[in-house]
């Protein structure tokens, strides 16, 4: 299992810059296992990035974002939301980021 840290909203709002439309992507598995993101934590960051300003148009929790073949078949079934936003988080581990932005044309 890999450990995972949260960023600081400051931070995170930092990197969003411009972007005001938002997609969350959890991961159901060492995220999760870590409080870091879970279920619990994207309606947490969703309720924290309303209040400083930004659209959230959605999110859903891969089991593993680590995991491609299953990423995409679950980005298929958010894919209006997904369109919807401008960039999108993803509550992962390194390997997460990376197997979902192989796949997806938006900032990370």
């Amino acid at each position: 299992m890999i450990i995972t840290k949260p960023k600081r909203l400051s931070e995170i709002i930092s990197f969003l810059g411009r972007h005001k439309s938002i997609f969350l992507v959890g991961c159901g598995a060492c995220a999760a296992a870590c409080k870091t993101g879970g279920e619990e934590e994207c309606i947490k960051l969703k309720k924290e990035l309303e209040k400083a300003g930004k659209i959230v148009t959605g999110y859903l929790i891969v089991d593993e974002t680590c995991h491609i073949p299953l990423n995409k078949r679950k980005f298929r079934e958010h894919s209006k939301k997904i369109k919807g936003a401008e960039a999108i988080i993803v509550l992962a581990c390194g390997a997460g980021v990376q197997a979902v932005g192989s796949f997806v044309d938006k900032p990370l």
